[in-house]
């Protein structure tokens, strides 16, 4: 892009200022931060506000599409203030940037596709790296650009200045207070009265500028940039045909060598269920064998059906082999995971509940519907995009208002006292998040259980304002009963 064509106007520079604000924002919030919450929801509202108010001062308005991607982006905001897992926050991040960059294209217009579909995943290399990084350097010049009037270059020339003073000041400070003892007091007495705060306030803004740039870029490249329109649709279909180029009897081979091996899998642990397990093998060893492995395979046929998908030539009599193969293959992985799922139910049941046995069931739960979405498009197209990216949506909100940790302890404690489980031991329960503290607590109240009571001894990673939400309050708030009561 021309620099000379860049003309900015006091809406370009109010979007630059609010994208440097938010820059600051990103890292004054703890984004990166495991124990920022409220920050993470914070953060939401001033880019959206931000991003919105820039878009509407420019003509551009909500479609409906638009405002669901915005009341997404609200709900999965909202669980940020309510709910503090570590987990469920890494998850959920990646999925509100997407939901953000979309968001923006769909309010500009600049999606591929008039749906949602698999064009999305163009959208998302299009939005969240072309864009972006085409109009990286707009920001700068239309910050530069837009002073060049008598109180916008004063201003820009004292912002420069006091940014080259600093380092020169504090080198000075330094040698004259090594120079001169009397000095060297006089400067400490100064400095003790001096909140540093400022230091770490002038950090943020720093390393807030280059995702200024980058937000920045995305929306002005929508609204009048690069918005690179070489990159679409019919683009994308055509760079897809041309990667199909892989002779589909291969392909047909390959997956048909693997489908025996999964069809004589599926044949012993039917055998299992009618005839029982070997003499000697209990069940809890059943349960116990080989759930990750199978997890692997699943994602192994997960990467094996797409691959293919893509690389295959969509002529000849062969590619009826090929579909027909892929559609049994996700017959035979839905088979394999809804074994690996019962392996786990049968595990929780004798070990009862962790983090990781819940999380593996979820992501399996979600690729069931990701393959019988594959059997199906192989003999009836429809909109297969659409329903795994609704489906992963649903299924993550879900995931996020369950309170995973909280139900967790609840289960364990609940089997404990029935009899029918023994203890969580220290290290679960040191793992599990403020969502379980409150269980514990009523725990340690009937019982006084000294495990638990460590547990209860422990605080949370004081991160500031933004590590507040609704459950890591109500978990203080058991602490505080705890150490009242103990």
């Amino acid at each position: 892009m021309d620099k000379k064509l860049i003309i900015p106007d006091r809406r370009d520079m109010y979007l630059a200022i609010g994208m440097v604000l938010c820059g600051f924002f990103f890292w004054e919030c703890g984004l990166i931060s495991y124990e920022s919450s409220i920050g993470k929801a914070v953060f939401t509202i001033v880019i959206c506000g931000v991003s919105g108010s820039y878009l509407y001062a420019n003509g551009l308005r909500q479609s409906k599409k638009s405002l669901i991607s915005l009341a997404l982006m609200a709900v999965l905001g909202i669980s940020f203030i309510l709910f503090s897992g570590r987990t469920e926050h890494a998850v959920t991040l990646p999925v509100l940037a997407a939901l953000y960059l979309y968001w923006v294209a769909l309010t500009c217009g600049q999606t591929m596709d008039g749906k949602l579909s698999l064009y999305v995943l163009g959208d998302m290399l299009k939005q969240g790296g072309v864009i972006p990084f085409v109009n990286y350097e707009t920001c700068p010049i239309v910050i530069v650009k837009s002073s060049k009037g008598k109180g916008g270059k004063s201003i820009l020339l004292v912002v420069v200045g006091i940014a080259i003073a600093i380092p020169l000041v504090i080198t000075a400070l330094i040698l004259l207070s090594a120079a001169d003892e009397s000095f060297n007091m006089l400067v400490g007495k100064v400095l003790n009265q001096i909140s540093w705060r400022w230091l770490e306030y002038l950090a943020e803004f720093i390393l807030g500028i280059p995702l200024a740039f980058y937000l920045f870029g995305q929306a002005y490249g929508n609204v009048k940039g690069d918005k690179q329109e070489t990159m679409n649709k019919k683009s994308l279909s055509k760079f897809a045909r041309a990667l199909a180029k892989f002779p589909p009897l291969i392909g047909t081979t390959i997956l048909a060598c693997l489908n025996v091996i999964y069809i004589a899998f599926l044949g012993v642990q039917i055998t299992h269920v009618v005839k029982g397990l070997p003499k000697d093998m209990s069940y809890s060893e059943f349960a116990r064998q080989g759930f990750f492995q199978l997890c692997d395979v699943v994602v192994l046929n997960l990467v094996l059906v797409i691959a293919i998908g893509l690389l295959y030539k969509r002529k000849g009599r062969a590619k009826k082999l090929v579909r027909i193969q892929m559609a049994l293959m996700s017959l035979l992985t839905i088979g394999i995971t809804f074994t690996a799922l019962a392996k786990m139910f049968m595990y929780i049941d004798v070990y009862g509940l962790t983090q990781l046995r819940i999380y593996t069931s979820v992501f399996m739960a979600f690729l069931v519907i990701v393959f019988l979405s594959i059997g199906v498009y192989q003999f009836k197209h429809f909109n297969i995009g659409m329903l795994i990216c609704i489906a992963g949506l649903v299924i993550l909100i879900a995931f996020n208002y369950a309170g995973v940790d909280r139900t967790i302890a609840k289960y364990n404690i609940s089997r404990f006292e029935k009899g029918s489980l023994g203890m969580m031991d220290e290290k679960l329960m040191y793992s599990l998040g403020d969502g379980a503290t409150p269980e514990l607590y009523k725990f340690w109240k009937k019982t006084g259980d000294a495990k638990v009571a460590e547990v209860l001894e422990g605080l949370p990673a004081d991160s500031g304002w933004c590590s507040w939400s609704v459950e890591r309050e109500l978990a203080n708030r058991a602490r505080d009963k705890y150490r009242k009561e103990k």
